[in-house]
């Protein structure tokens, strides 16, 4: 029981520290990528999660 709370804590600690950085790095735009990848996993869309991977690598290809 005690390890199951403290997987999920340790989950949304990273789970914060992720959306934080993209965030920092890459602005709002960032963020909704990073929405989109998330919701189109928990959905299983593959449409979804490649248009959240898609704005993502261009705004990496942005930064370069």
């Amino acid at each position: 029981m005690i390890a199951m709370v403290v997987t999920m804590l340790a989950e949304q600690a990273l789970a914060a520290t992720v959306a934080h950085f993209v965030q920092w790095r890459f602005g709002y735009a960032g963020l909704v990528g990073l929405a989109l990848v998330v919701v189109g996993a928990r959905t299983r869309s593959a449409r979804c999660a490649s248009a959240g991977l898609g704005l993502l690598a261009l705004l990496q290809l942005a930064q370069a």
